[in-house]
């Protein structure tokens, strides 16, 4: 969680970013008794800065539709696996 500036205590991933779906292949999970150090605050990225030096690719109206009904499929799915479940 970003612990500075206009976005405090929002979350973020490195290799989930606007634009490149190619790195989320190098997102793993990590095991539950995993636990991942918080981050310094002079580390912490500022993406407006950022923004300015290597800006993400604009998203087309096509793209910015479909994500509510991506996230209703995504809600959908987890309450079939949820009745799945307790069907056991």
């Amino acid at each position: 969680f970003l612990q500075v500036g206009p976005d405090r205590g929002s979350y973020y991933h490195e290799l989930f970013l606007r634009g490149k779906p190619h790195l989320q292949k190098y997102m793993r999970r990590l095991p539950k008794t995993h636990k991942k150090l918080p981050m310094k605050k002079q580390d912490e990225p500022d993406f407006y800065k950022l923004d300015k030096t290597n800006p993400l690719p604009q998203l087309d109206e096509s793209q910015t539709a479909l994500a509510p009904n991506v996230v209703a499929l995504r809600r959908q799915q987890q309450q079939h696996q949820q009745q799945q479940q307790q069907q056991q």
